[in-house]
This record gives C-alpha cells, structure tokens and sequence, in this order.
C-alpha cells in the first residue's frame, strides 16, 4: 500500500475542529457486568455529544431495547459477517460515514466507557501534530487484573521491539485519521483475523512512515470489570490467547516489511 503521508498537516494555516466518530462492538448474550458497561460508554458519549456506530453480533433484547434510551445515537447495525476483525472493520466504515479525510475514528472496546472523556485529549493532539494516527498511553496499570496487566506490559514490549515504536499498543484504543483507514478497512485477516486486525494495520502503517504517536490520557479501568475478572480462569486464558495471536503476527509481518533486521 502507497503511504498516505502529507508533506505538512491538513489544518495548516486554518483552525479546523476534528470530528470524531466513535465505532464499538457489541455482544452480549445477557445483561450482565459488560453489558452495563457497553450503556455506561453510550451514556457517555451521548453525554459528551460524540456519536456512536455500533455493530452488534446478535445480543439480547434487554441489551438492544435499553440502547434505544440513547437514540439518535448510537447507530447500531447488525454484524453481516463472523469474526472479531470483519466485526471491527464493519463498524469503522459505519462510524466513517459522511466523515471528511481529516476528520477521525476512534476505535474503543464498549465496555471502556472511560476512555470517552480522553477523546478530546487525543484529538486536540492529532489537530496540532497532523498524526495519522493517536494512540492513547495510560499513565498506569493499576486499575487493572493482574494477568491482564502482565500481559499488555509483555505485548507492548514485544510491539516496541518488533516496530521500533514505543506505543500502549495493548490498549487496544485507536484514533484513526480517515484518510489512514484503509489500513484498518483494507486488512484481510493474514494471521487469524482476531485480536490482530487492529495490530497489523498499525505495524504497515508504521512500515510506510505514517505519524503514529502516543497521547497520555488519565484512564482508569472500570473496577467492577477488574471485581469479575481478576480470579476468573476464562479471562485469564482469554489474554494468553491474545498475546498467541498478536505477538507472533507483529514480529513476522515486522520482519517481512523490514522493520526488523533479525
């Protein structure tokens, strides 16, 4: 893919606002802890007038009906194809509907309704800097389980060595200029299509020289998601599988576009 790099930013010698759309997913076979979790983050982002596309793989109708109270919005369409990365891609070319080039999508996970608040932070950041793309660090890690904590902080090490780019790349957050999408849309699932379709985006647009950049953010994980996960073995085996999928994926396609020298 041709790099999409400008040779000055967009908003050069004009004051332009960011627009951001936020895209999630959601599949919630109950109204449980996530679930309620998943509303918190559309009552925040109502809250803060951002919109939200979501695409849903068939939760329950608790679910559904309650996310009606936050109408216009969020934009929920049903998921057309199976799959963690062709559910993530649907709901970024919904969110990137009527958006102009400069204008951005915020990649969030539904039940991380505090990293709503943070939006403005990062999009303040990607206006002043031109970034392709922003992706959020967390100054600490210790609103989080353990087993999740220790496994983002390897992953990020991993990422950081395979790309040379020091990223909370484990947050999983992204903000995504539109015009740097087709990084993410364009993805084909090479190494599983899971957690990886919105690693490996970021690796080639690392690879063609795109302005990736890191922006603190005050960010605290939901206690109540840390009280359900901490002692459960299914979470725990769940971010094992991730750094499975992720790690081998980033240090192979590193090495293929040259990224890595060993």
């Amino acid at each position: 893919m041709a790099p999409l790099i400008t040779s000055r930013p967009l908003w050069a010698d004009k004051e332009v606002c960011v627009k951001v759309v936020i895209a999630t997913t959601t599949y919630y076979e109950k109204m449980n802890v996530r679930a309620k979790l998943a509303l918190r983050m559309l009552e925040e982002a109502r809250n803060l007038s951002y919109e939200v596309a979501v695409v849903d793989g068939g939760s329950c109708g608790d679910f559904l009906r309650a996310c009606l109270a936050y109408e216009p919005w969020p934009r929920i369409q049903e998921q057309k194809q199976k799959g963690m990365g062709p559910s993530r891609r649907q709901a970024m070319r919904e969110a990137a509907t009527e958006l102009l080039p400069d204008d951005a999508v915020l990649w969030n996970e539904p039940e991380k309704w505090p990293m709503v608040s943070q939006v403005q932070t990062m999009a303040d950041k990607m206006k002043r800097t031109g970034a392709h793309i922003i992706v959020p660090t967390r100054r600490s890690m210790h609103s989080y389980p353990s087993a999740q904590r220790g496994s983002e902080e390897i992953g990020n090490l991993c990422f950081e060595k395979a790309t040379g780019r020091k990223l909370d790349a484990f947050v999983g957050t992204r903000l995504v200029r539109v015009d740097a999408l087709p990084y993410f849309e364009d993805y084909r699932g090479e190494y599983g299509d899971e957690w990886d379709s919105i690693f490996i985006p970021l690796v080639r647009a690392a690879a063609d020289g795109l302005i990736i950049l890191p922006c603190d953010v005050d960010y605290n994980h939901p206690p109540e998601q840390k009280e359900e996960e901490e002692n459960d073995r299914f979470f725990s085996e769940k971010r094992i599988r991730q750094l499975h999928n992720v790690v081998p994926a980033v240090f192979t396609e590193a090495r293929r576009l040259g990224l890595m020298k060993n």
